[in-house]
């Protein structure tokens, strides 16, 4: 990751990128789209594509590359496997079999969208191939469904890594690879509010990330209880942000998957998404904030369908279906104790003088400094007084080495050492956090 972001790109191309960018079907190279929306598929209904076919991409000139998923230990014979087969071959139908174009392998197809009702007359034939089109990878058959440790986080990286390759021959023109998910609905203005790239790069912006909430699409009776625990877990999510960013952390911001806009030069010098079966996006941006910055957009909400999930481990999905086994979701306790959060300002605040003094000389709690060498601090002490001639330069190597992850580790010891988390009533009440009461 030395190398510069000009030749990251290339190195990262040959490297790391995934097979699939060399498979291609080679009528897509000859297109040309102003933007590329990457989006994973596991058992997943065609209402998505069909939302975006309605919008954004009748709006624009899209590519929107879709990995159709499942883990390889889901038996060919089970419902998930049919319910991507009827997608696949429901989105084909989307187009005449002349506008549908595959690879030598047959696990790509380029489908070409007519949206003709929407041309003028007096578009020409160039100007008619500037429309959206569809790329689906098939990594849900036998012999090419995804390894189970390595999930969602290998879905998008392929895509994610596909839309880099077409970035970097200029089939896609605009530098940022979007990521969302099929229960994401995008706004009218989800990409025209992305900054002109001149000006991102001047201020070396390595994200976006979109504002977002969940809410009922069906409202029924069960999806009102499901809306409930959904709410309740985002409110959660607001919480921790909000405290970070009280706190003086560079990294407050959200983490979610379907909310992220991610400069091509910057994923390359990261190598992309992590291959994960969850928190790829968390250790996406964890690594994209040392290479440049995060930035929340102040535009219209990603809306997000409430629905429990076992898709992956861990995240939303699964968080919601344990709160729905709860007697009460008033007495769920996700919220951080804000004492913990008073703790992580103290230390942020007082590092700076780490430069010139020891662990020992700082004034913090003894709960802090407990922590803190639990998780091997004085050797990150240590290894940045080493490598800085300045206070400036030894408060990066520190930021650097009390990434996200790691800040989340102090607070998670800080809760399992007496800190115990509180309800939204108790959070109602800290300083820093205004609930949505939506």
């Amino acid at each position: 990751m030395a190398h510069s972001p000009t030749s990251a790109i290339p190195k990262y191309l040959e490297r790391y990128a995934e097979t699939e960018i060399n498979q291609l079907p080679s009528l897509l190279r000859e297109r040309s789209f102003d933007y590329a929306l990457a989006i994973p598929a596991y058992r997943e209904s065609p209402d998505f594509v069909h939302r975006l076919a309605n919008t954004l991409l009748t709006q624009h000139a899209c590519l929107l590359i879709l990995i159709i998923n499942q883990p390889d230990n889901v038996a060919t014979t089970d419902s998930a496997d049919s319910s991507n087969t009827a997608l696949w071959q429901h989105l084909l139908n989307l187009a005449e079999p002349d506008k549908q174009h595959y690879n030598q392998n047959r696990d790509q197809v380029f489908v070409e969208l007519d949206f003709s009702e929407t041309k003028t007359e007096t578009e020409t034939e160039t100007e008619s191939n500037m429309g959206s089109a569809l790329l689906m990878v098939d990594r849900f058959t036998r012999g090419r469904a995804i390894p189970l440790q390595q999930g969602v986080g290998l879905a998008r990286k392929i895509a994610a890594d596909i839309a880099l390759s077409l970035i970097a021959t200029k089939t896609v023109k605009q530098p940022w690879i979007w990521n969302s998910d099929a229960d994401a609905h995008l706004p009218k203005d989800y990409f025209s509010v992305i900054p002109d790239n001149k000006k991102s790069a001047k201020v070396n912006n390595a994200a976006y990330i979109y504002p977002f909430r969940h809410t009922v699409i069906d409202d029924t009776e069960e999806n009102k209880k499901i809306n409930s625990a959904t709410r309740l877990y985002e409110q959660s999510l607001n919480y921790y942000v909000a405290g970070l960013h009280w706190a003086g952390s560079p990294y407050a911001f959200h983490t979610l998957g379907s909310t992220i806009a991610v400069n091509g030069k910057h994923y390359a010098q990261v190598r992309g998404f992590p291959k994960r079966a969850g928190a790829e996006d968390f250790y996406l941006l964890n690594k994209l904030a040392k290479t440049g910055i995060i930035e929340t957009l102040n535009s219209a909400e990603i809306e997000i369908e409430s629905r429990p999930s076992n898709r992956v481990p861990f995240g939303t999905g699964p968080a919601v279906e344990k709160l729905l086994a709860l007697p009460e979701l008033s007495e769920a306790q996700l919220f951080y104790h804000p004492e913990i959060f008073k703790q992580l300002k103290t230390w942020l605040t007082a590092l700076p003088k780490l430069f010139n003094c020891s662990l020992e000389e700082l004034e913090i709690e003894k709960s802090t400094h407990s922590t803190l060498l639990e998780m091997n601090v004085d050797a990150a002490i240590a290894h940045a007084k080493a490598h800085s001639h300045s206070e400036a330069g030894f408060c990066r190597q520190m930021n650097t080495w009390f990434d996200g992850f790691r800040t989340l580790k102090f607070i998670h010891l800080l809760r399992d050492t007496g800190y115990g988390s509180i309800s939204l009533d108790s959070a109602k009440n800290v300083d820093f956090f205004s609930p949505d009461i939506r």
